[in-house]
């Protein structure tokens, strides 16, 4: 039986700048981020994971490879799993500042 598991990157710094970041940003993971992705990767050594595919954004591909080093299974960029396009929006601050 196949199973998939999607997960979202780490925390990344257009997180921290409430900023749209898709297309021509590079926001990576922030240091947290990096932490988050190592606790998940713990907490899926014990399943069976046989690819990993990311989305091509810098903080996906650094999320995966966390995975990718902790699990043993190479990571793969996939264009299908991009976010959406923002257009005019890409690198601005969110009206709504993000409600959390």
């Amino acid at each position: 039986m196949t199973r998939l598991i999607f997960v979202r990157h780490g925390e990344s710094e257009a997180n921290l700048l409430h900023v749209f970041s898709n297309r021509g940003m590079k926001h990576g993971l922030t240091a947290d981020g990096r932490v988050q992705a190592l606790e998940l990767a713990h907490r899926l050594a014990g399943a069976s994971v046989d690819r990993i595919y990311t989305s091509p954004l810098l903080r996906a591909v650094q999320t995966a490879q966390v995975l990718s080093r902790r699990l043993g299974v190479d990571a793969a960029p996939a264009e299908a799993l991009r976010e959406y396009d923002v257009g005019a929006y890409e690198g601005s601050d969110d009206p709504a500042h993000w409600r959390e």
